[in-house]
Formats: structure tokens, C-alpha cells, sequence
């Protein structure tokens, strides 16, 4: 496995009971368990930290050369595209961009230049997908076509892939554009409200195929046996070897340009 996606890091005692949860040496130790060699880590939300997730991420994995980072930016903010620019040319490779908790739309036409600035430095925009509060309309995923018609050459990826409730709009949106990406985070599991059927993965790997989907870890919502539990899981659909090592890490290396 090369890279393992979608991974959620952050300084140690945001969790009072598990000091130690979401840390970058615990993601060291994992990785080290399931044969990773790279890991994307995002940095954390603002709510997590009172200094600046992005800033502490680009010092925490400053001499890591093992972690790739993506930004965690609110895209309404005045200075976010600046922002966006600015961590970048620091060697991040992608945003983080969670609607409901920013609170902000996802086709809302006051953000579509950070869009354009994503798409002309070459990252990806990693969208949550999937109910999570806030008001649905607001970012049911039918609003990323928007984003991806009018940012072509945009790379996304849509974490959860909907889940339950939007997976067919997230399909259908995927269907429509061949710049968009199927992240499977929290997938796996039927008691997760981001479970995707064995039916709904099979229409994912006949109707985008296996070179645009990707599996995401959702450290450290996940713990170690779970993630075990979901690259056996991966690896029992039936697929070529090529194939499962894109899922499994070879999709997003391609993505970022990253040699494996």
C-alpha cells in the first residue's frame, strides 16, 4: 500500500481522555503496522486547536518527509485564497474542505476564486460528503457538478462518497465528471452513516471503475483493526492486483504526482 489517504492529525491532548489520539507518532506507528509508506495528513479544524492548524501542520511535518499536507482553510474568508497560495508554495498539496462546519456552501459563487486558485496550483479539493448537520441544501453533493463544470481541470475528491442519504447524488455526479474522485472513508461498516452496500460498490466500480476511487483511512476515527478490516475488505472485491493498489493508494499518488 503507498499512500494512505484521508488522515485527520493533531497536536496531542485534543482528546482529554487520549492525550495521545490523532497524533502524528500514533499515524507513524500505524502506518508502520499496515506497510504504508506515505500518508496524506489534513490539518486540523480550527475548533481543535487556538494556533494555526495550518501552521502547526507545516511545522509538525517539517521533517517528515513521509506526510504530505493539505490545508484545512475556510474558503468565505477574505484571506483565503492568499491563505490557500501561501501553504502551497510550502509544499501542501491539497485542502481539507468541510461545508458544514465551515458553514459555508459549496457552490456559493463568493468562493468560486478560491476554487480557481486550487485549480490553477494543481491540488485537490477533499470534500466531506455525507449528513453532518447544518442545512442539507447547502451541501447535498449535486452542488459539487457546479463546482466541477465550471473547474474542469479541478481534482476532487468526495469523502464518504455521499454516504446513506446523498450516494446517488454523489454518483451521479461522479458519472458527470471525470475530474471528480470516490473517496471511500467509513464505508465499510453498516453501522456508520457513511455505509455504502456491497450493491452501491459495485455500481461504483462498473460505473467509474476502479482508476477513480480511492480509499481513505479517516484516521483517527478509525482505529488499527478496523483499517486492517478495510484493506482485506478491498482486497476481497475480486480485482486485478493493478487495480486494488490503485484503490489502495495508487489512485491519489497519481493524483499528486507523487512517486510511489
Amino acid at each position: 500500500m503507498a499512500i494512505l489517504n484521508h488522515c485527520h492529525v493533531m497536536p496531542e491532548g485534543v482528546k482529554k481522555d487520549d492525550p495521545s489520539w490523532g497524533t502524528i507518532p500514533v499515524l507513524k506507528k500505524w502506518m508502520n503496522e499496515l506497510g504504508v509508506s506515505k500518508a496524506i495528513a489534513f490539518a486540523p479544524f480550527y475548533y481543535q486547536m487556538e494556533d494555526d492548524p495550518n501552521e502547526w501542520l507545516q511545522q509538525a511535518i517539517a521533517d517528515e518527509p513521509d506526510f504530505i499536507g493539505y490545508a484545512a482553510i475556510n474558503p468565505k474568508e477574505d484571506d483565503a485564497v492568499d491563505r490557500l497560495r501561501s501553504q502551497v508554495e510550502r509544499g501542501f498539496r491539497g485542502a481539507k474542505f468541510h461545508p458544514p462546519i465551515y458553514k459555508v456552501q459549496i457552490n456559493d459563487p463568493a468562493i468560486d476564486d478560491f476554487y480557481a486558485a486550487a485549480e490553477e496550483l494543481g491540488i485537490v479539493i477533499h470534500y466531506h460528503t455525507g449528513v453532518h448537520g447544518w442545512y442539507l441544501r447547502k451541501y447535498e453533493p449535486i452542488l459539487i457538478d457546479d463546482v466541477a463544470q465550471n473547474h474542469p481541470n479541478l481534482r476532487i475528491v468526495m469523502a464518504h462518497v455521499g454516504g446513506r442519504a446523498f450516494f446517488d447524488q454523489a454518483f451521479a455526479v461522479l458519472q458527470n465528471n471525470k475530474n471528480c474522485y470516490a473517496g471511500l472513508a467509513q464505508t465499510r461498516r453498516d453501522t456508520v452513516a457513511w455505509h455504502l452496500t456491497p450493491e452501491r460498490i459495485k455500481l461504483l466500480l462498473d460505473g467509474i471503475g476502479p482508476d477513480r476511487i480511492i480509499y481513505g483511512a479517516d484516521f483517527p476515527y478509525n482505529d488499527l483493526a478496523i483499517l486492517r478490516d478495510d484493506i482485506e475488505w478491498v482486497r476481497g472485491w475480486g480485482l486485478s492486483d493493478e487495480d486494488t493498489e490503485k484503490i489502495l493508494g495508487g489512485n491519489i499518488a497519481r493524483l499528486l504526482g507523487i512517486e510511489e
